[in-house]
């Protein structure tokens, strides 16, 4: 019978905590890119609100609308009274929108990206009329 000092014992112990952070650490990964996504979205928004950026397909728009206008109409699927229940309907059409605007953001994001390497601080007044 081995005990709980053995190598062979000891190199699963080992294994097992690894994998349980290799989890936690790709759950945490997800959670930020989520939260890295609705940024850039936000600042789409902005940029292509004051005109700044139009590189955007009618998809994207209508989605973002769509999504917008559910998380703001007091009906919904779940209602949003119960606790953490009533926004997972929410969170549903928050993803299911990010993952409709996922080429777009990844444009975007290049876009922006290009402006900064440029050097401009200010990557919108570039690219107005």
């Amino acid at each position: 019978m081995e005990d709980e000092t053995t190598p062979k014992t000891f190199d699963a112990h080992t294994k097992n905590i690894s994998g349980e952070r290799s989890k936690k650490r790709s759950k945490i990964k997800i959670l930020i890119n989520f939260l890295q996504d609705i940024r850039l979205t936000f600042s789409l928004i902005k940029d292509y609100w004051n005109g700044d950026y139009r590189d955007v397909s009618p998809l994207t728009v209508v989605s973002i609308v769509v999504a917008f206008l559910y998380m703001v109409s007091p009906i919904d699927l779940v209602t949003d009274m119960i606790p953490v229940i009533g926004w997972i309907d929410d969170i549903v059409i928050i993803v299911l929108c990010l993952k409709l605007l996922h080429g777009d953001l990844e444009k975007y994001k290049k876009f922006k990206a290009e402006a900064k390497a440029a050097g401009h601080k200010d990557h919108t007044r570039l690219f107005r009329d």
